[in-house]
């Protein structure tokens, strides 16, 4: 397949794992996104965009933490200024706590794993507002390694480009299976 604009971007993703249960992560993405060539022509301005993230996860007395950071700077045409977002930015921090290894006797390596996220995403560092909040708790069932019956209540904090807040619940069931 041929790139979109005839340029292929940069990425990559540098990891560190300094002890077994421990991973830490750089990551980048920096590029062209527009077509502004065609057939040897240049139709617009190249604009870029560029993510830089970081990652890490770490496991301690069984506790597995994972988090990661993320920054995106996209270059927005003049005139679109202040109606797209230029800036970018979230991050997550989850905790794994498995427990309750074996209980069910049919299924030997089954396990229950309580988990608790917090996550934050801001479309538009640029202004107050556009931005979403999540708190999500929950309890899953692995009756073995490749499938997961989770139950999740989640809590949600949004707010709209006038920093209007709007807040909802939400309990979610969900099966996932791997092969």
């Amino acid at each position: 397949e041929e790139d979109n604009n005839g340029e292929p971007s940069l990425v990559g993703r540098f990891a560190f794992s300094p002890m077994y249960g421990s991973d830490f992560g750089l990551s980048f993405h920096t590029g062209a996104y527009n077509i502004f060539k065609s057939e040897g022509l240049t139709i617009d301005d190249r604009r870029r965009l560029s993510i830089l993230a970081f990652d890490a996860e770490h496991t301690l007395a069984g506790l597995n933490i994972q988090g990661e950071a993320a920054f995106a700077s996209i270059e927005i045409p003049r005139s679109l200024q202040g109606l797209f977002a230029e800036r970018q930015a979230g991050y997550y921090l989850q905790l794994n706590m498995p427990f309750a290894f074996g209980w069910i006797p049919m299924w030997e390596r089954s396990k229950l794993t309580a988990s608790a996220r917090y996550e934050w995403l801001d479309l538009d560092r640029h202004i107050q507002g556009d931005d979403r909040r999540r708190l999500t708790v929950g309890l899953n069932f692995r009756p073995v390694q490749d499938t997961a019956l989770k139950l999740n209540y989640e809590q949600n904090w949004v707010r709209d480009r006038e920093d209007n807040l709007t807040r909802g619940v939400r309990i979610i069931f969900s099966l996932a299976s791997y092969f």
